[in-house]
């Protein structure tokens, strides 16, 4: 919102700023309750609060007040250094911001959350920044094949895409992008460039026909939030697809509820009486 690039109905996020030092689980939350006295708390490497006021999410986060986006004590003390780093770069480049994320949302590819593996929103204005603009950026993603090496990153492990933050040069901007979130952006800007259409900014939702067996295996949720706990279920999701390879796989998917369930798509659920194995 303070940047002017969000798209409609997003949620907000409103961070408090403290001294280093400060118990943020105490102090931060106490201080956080009197926006949102109702809010579910909330932790990733920091504690916050989850909730709604008049319909529209809001999310309010303690945070320390640091000098040196490069030298954070915890993961969003750079987050207001984003904020300012963008005010400043964007040069009236706010639609073209919104046109690129809107367009990455129908692609499936908008989120830095572990359920879509896509880009965030920073990353975006980022990108939008250096390339001035959707048609110069996308015309940079339709020749991209991964890894995809923006800048050099000293330190960081191997990612889809390498991209230094402008306001810390030690930390891959893009660290949460996905083979898999980065496959889906260069697609779309394949399919839009050859045959441009309104429909990839707002596609239509189609659903797929089951092709084969579907078999949910339920699991008991690990704790911790989203953020932790879905990427757990996606890595027992991949063992068990390993598993079952003879089972011939489709499809699969995690989704986390009360509890985790991994739901599979194969083409036979029987097995013959003798399975070829090779070996040395």
């Amino acid at each position: 919102v303070a940047k002017g690039t969000f798209l409609k109905g997003a949620d907000i996020d409103l961070f408090l700023r403290f001294e280093p030092g400060t118990d943020l689980k105490k102090k931060g939350l106490d201080a956080a309750r009197k926006i949102l006295p109702d809010g579910r708390e909330l932790y990733a490497q920091h504690p916050y609060l989850r909730g709604e006021i008049d319909g529209v999410g809001l999310d309010v986060v303690p945070c320390y007040a640091i000098d040196d986006p490069a030298d954070p004590i915890s993961a969003v003390d750079r987050t207001p250094f984003h904020t300012e780093w963008v005010r400043e770069n964007i040069a009236g480049m706010e639609d073209q911001i919104r046109l690129t994320k809107q367009f990455l949302k129908g692609a499936g590819a908008y989120g830095a959350g572990a359920a879509v593996g896509g880009f965030s929103g920073y990353l975006v204005e980022i990108l939008c920044i250096k390339y001035q603009g959707f048609t110069n950026l996308l015309d940079e993603i339709v020749n991209w094949r991964p890894p995809v090496k923006l800048g050099l990153v000293k330190g960081a492990p191997d990612s889809p895409i390498m991209l230094p933050d402008p306001v810390d040069g030690g930390r891959n901007v893009a660290a949460g992008v996905t083979l898999r979130g980065l496959g889906a952006a260069i697609l779309a800007a394949k399919a839009f460039t050859d045959r441009p259409s309104l429909d990839f900014f707002f596609p239509k939702k189609k659903d797929r026909a089951v092709q084969g067996y579907v078999t949910t295996v339920i699991l008991p949720h690990p704790g911790g939030n989203e953020e932790t706990a879905l990427p757990w279920l996606q890595r027992q999701g991949r063992k068990i697809c390993r598993a079952i390879t003879a089972f011939e796989l489709i499809a699969w998917n995690a989704n986390l509820g009360e509890k985790g369930f991994v739901v599979l798509e194969t083409s036979t659920v029987e097995l013959p009486d003798i399975v070829p194995h090779k070996g040395p």
